[in-house]
Formats: C-alpha cells, sequence, structure tokens
C-alpha cells in the first residue's frame, strides 16, 4: 500500500509570494500541460517557466510536485462538478436527468484524458489526504446520488440499496469512459461506432436495471 503523506511534505519558504494569482495561474499552466503532454511532462519547474515565475516561486503554495498534482485533480472534479451539473439541468425527467449525470462523467472523460486519470487513478489520492480535493470529490458523487434518490424515490428502498444503486451507475459510467479510451484492447466494443452512441446503449441497460428495483 502507498504511504499517505501531505502534499507540502517539501520545505517551503516563510513568507508568501506575491505575484498575482500566482496559484490559480499555475494550476492553468499544470492541466494545460497535463492535457498537452500527459503527467510525464508536468512538474512544478516547467508549470512556472510556462508563465514566467521563478522555480521557486510556487513552493510556498504547493510544496512539492505531489501538491501541484493535488490542486490539478482538485481542480478537475470542481470543473466536472460544474459540467455534470449543466448537464443535469438541460432534463426535465428523473430518468434523463439520471442518464445526463452519467453521460457527463463519460463525456468528461472522454473530452480530458489525461485529466481523468490523474482524477481518477491512484496517483493521487492513494498518496495524499487533502480536504479541498474530497470535498470536490463528494460534491461531484453527490450529484449523481441525488439523481438515483430522485429516480428511485417512492419505492421503499432504503440507505443499503441506493448505496448499492449509485456505485453501479458509477462504475458503470467509468467502465465506459476506460473502455472508449482503451478500445483497442477492447474486443467487444465495435470501433466504427461512435463512442457516444456506444455509451448511450450501455446506460440505457443500467438504467432499465436500476428502474427495476423494488425493496425486498
Amino acid at each position: 500500500m502507498s504511504e499517505v503523506v501531505e502534499p507540502s511534505a517539501d520545505p517551503i519558504p516563510s513568507r508568501p509570494y506575491h505575484h498575482g494569482n500566482l496559484r490559480e495561474a499555475m494550476v492553468e499552466s499544470a492541466l494545460a500541460l497535463l492535457e498537452a503532454n500527459g503527467p510525464g511532462e508536468l512538474s512544478l519547474r516547467r508549470a512556472a517557466r510556462d508563465i514566467g515565475v521563478s522555480q521557486t516561486a510556487p513552493l510556498y503554495h504547493f510544496g512539492n510536485k505531489l501538491g501541484l498534482l493535488v490542486a490539478v485533480a482538485t481542480e478537475g472534479f470542481r470543473r466536472f462538478h460544474s459540467f455534470r451539473k449543466a448537464r443535469i439541468a438541460e432534463a426535465h425527467t428523473t430518468e434523463g436527468r439520471l442518464r445526463a449525470a452519467m453521460m457527463a462523467y463519460v463525456e468528461f472523460g472522454l473530452a480530458h484524458p489525461a485529466l481523468f486519470r490523474l482524477m481518477t487513478g491512484p496517483e493521487v489520492r492513494s498518496k495524499v489526504r487533502d480536504e479541498a480535493l474530497e470535498a470536490a470529490v463528494r460534491d461531484a458523487l453527490g450529484l449523481l446520488r441525488d439523481c438515483i434518490a430522485e429516480y428511485l424515490g417512492g419505492r421503499g428502498l432504503g440507505e443499503d440499496d441506493m448505496h448499492r444503486a449509485a456505485l453501479s451507475a458509477w462504475a458503470t459510467s467509468h467502465g465506459i469512459v476506460t473502455i472508449l479510451l482503451d478500445r483497442q484492447d477492447s474486443p467487444l466494443v465495435e470501433s466504427r461506432r461512435p463512442p457516444q452512441e456506444i455509451a448511450e446503449e450501455i446506460i440505457g441497460v443500467l438504467i432499465g436495471g436500476l428502474g427495476a428495483m423494488r425493496a425486498a
């Protein structure tokens, strides 16, 4: 098991560096590097260089590369939350909102593959406990739970049933993204079919199964 450490474990300057909105600028720079080149090219030094500040300037805000990765993952979940919320708001039925919540996960993951892998992979959350990151994760997943509860409301289902339903919906969405990002290694996925069509079909099967849930 990976050791859990704090994101700012490295020594940092005793006073903050004042250069406009440095933290936000660093996160934006890191996001651009991540999406353009993947995590291998992401470093405090490179992100600082790209926005024209000294290599030591970001240390107060992030401490080390892990601290920067935490900030990037947190921003990723915040952006995903906003995207999912907007997609849900466009739907007008309980089934439509649940479908939108699940499709938003797929759409975001396919549009931002490197960021998606950072957000959902072990590189950050298995190594650090960060309140802001966990709050962003809860907010994003909370929207899915709300849609599940709304869709399955009035059926006498207990908390455990709702949890299993939400887990099934998340696992389905996550699996779809993973399969579609690596579809050359997925023999069951027809390469000529549009990703959205594949995703909607799978999500429809899952929602149909959830719709049949009843209290024991």
